[in-house]
């Protein structure tokens, strides 16, 4: 049976290598090859790695130590290697003329729409992480992923929970547990909201799931866009309401700051 299942996977990466021959993947933004890891072609590839050190326009920093329109850290509590939140980029937004040209605000819409880049979002969050607990008091093996998940209605829309999507994957490169502690009632769409109508949708609309929230965990909190903060305040309240210890919001993009007046 070993042998057997061995030989099926032998036989699918020589047909995948066969196809790849004859219709080598293509770059999805600009259609040139693309690289095997990225999905992305040389030139989109270093677009992405560029957009990751954009600074803000209040303190100059990178993502990685800004904090300027952070409201939600305090509600979080936890830091972690002098850290108490971690996100790869800043996201201008849709309504930007400089979003249109941008890598990462592409590849994010697809990853929404379709699933798509889901694995490479999971591969760039775990080697970042995997660094950011080589530098605190914490190791990787005590903590659960989790999410606020996708609303049925966009759900059933795009047959697809994108961050369900990026949690799973990221379970896989960390060894660490992936877990559905929250469900989400129908409710208003966050990206039509102001933000103070974002955090009552967010906290009406997010409940947490019965008995599944670990009492003393530690919880990494993946949200793929962090704008105005709400939906992970209202994730981060319900989680510690409901017993647990430590919550670290993790992104793939926090919505860059507006440039002081």
């Amino acid at each position: 049976m070993l042998n057997s299942n061995r030989s099926g996977r032998r036989a699918k990466r020589l047909i995948k290598s066969g196809l790849d021959l004859l219709f080598p993947p293509a770059c999805p933004f600009c259609g040139k090859k693309s690289n095997d890891r990225t999905g992305l072609c040389l030139d989109c590839g270093a677009k992405y790695f560029h957009e990751r050190q954009m600074s803000c326009p209040r303190c100059g920093q990178t993502v990685e130590f800004c904090n300027c329109d952070c409201d939600f850290p305090h509600i979080s509590r936890t830091t972690v290697g002098g850290k108490t939140h971690m996100s790869l980029t800043f996201y201008t937004g849709s309504g930007n003329a400089e979003a249109a040209g941008r890598v990462t605000e592409q590849m994010i819409l697809s990853l929404k729409n379709n699933g798509h880049h889901a694995k490479f979002f999971a591969d760039e969050l775990s080697d970042t992480l995997f660094h950011l607990f080589e530098h605190s008091e914490y190791t990787l093996d005590e903590w659960i992923l989790t999410y606020p998940p996708r609303s049925l209605h966009n759900y059933l829309k795009y047959g697809v929970d994108q961050s369900e999507e990026v949690t799973r994957h990221m379970a896989k490169n960390l060894g660490i547990p992936c877990r559905k502690t929250l469900v989400k009632e129908a409710g208003g769409e966050q990206k039509t909201l102001s933000s103070e109508e974002r955090m009552v949708n967010a906290e009406e609309t997010l409940l947490p799931r019965k008995h599944a929230i670990v009492r003393g965990g530690k919880y990494l909190l993946f949200d793929d866009i962090i704008t105005s903060g709400a939906t992970v305040m209202a994730a981060a309240n319900l989680l510690y309401a409901n017993g647990a210890a430590e919550v670290f919001p993790v992104s793939i993009a926090r919505t860059l700051p507006k440039e002081p007046r």
